[in-house]
């Protein structure tokens, strides 16, 4: 059976502010994807809230869920961490027995030895014990290191992985 895979995009300003991540989004085989969730357009700024039937009901039909954003302040953007401390605290109530596979793409603005001074598994922790604590196996992590320095090559090398490794 086919693993449906749904990739999360945390960017809190995606499609406005955030070339970066949107270079790797657009070199992605999205044939592999069966939904994307981009989580500033499920935000509704006037209630301060997300669709959660919509999210809800994509989390329930995955098997595999594809978080992709950028470390802020060692964590996930904001939106990301409203999205996760409100449907994911609705999903757990209603359905704490799912067992999910997750990977996590993560772009980072500093170096690769900068992180591994503090070692990137222990900056996101809290993100990889919540969804420990959900009861989903996180199977991987690709980080981007110095996004804002990329060539167009390293781009497509780091697309590639993810598109081989993850997405085939």
């Amino acid at each position: 059976m086919k693993e449906k895979k749904l990739l999360i995009i945390g960017h809190p300003e995606f499609s406005t502010n955030s070339n970066h991540n949107k270079n790797i989004f657009y070199l992605l085989n999205q044939e592999k994807i069966d939904q994307i969730l981009l989580l500033e357009q499920e935000f509704n700024p006037e209630t301060n809230s997300f669709n959660y039937e919509n999210s809800l009901k994509a989390l329930l039909e995955a098997d595999h869920i594809i978080f992709f954003h950028p470390i802020w302040w060692y964590s996930v953007p904001w939106t990301m961490k409203l999205w996760m401390d409100s449907v994911l605290s609705t999903f757990y109530n209603t359905h704490k027995e799912t067992k999910k596979k997750v990977s996590i793409i993560i772009t980072c603005g500093r170096t690769e030895h900068f992180y591994n001074k503090k070692d990137l598994q222990n900056v996101l922790l809290p993100v990889i014990e919540t969804y420990q604590y959900m009861g989903w196996n996180v199977d991987h992590i690709y980080p981007l290191y110095e996004i804002h320095n990329k060539t167009d090559k390293e781009w497509k090398q780091f697309a590639t992985l993810i598109n081989e490794d993850l997405l085939a």
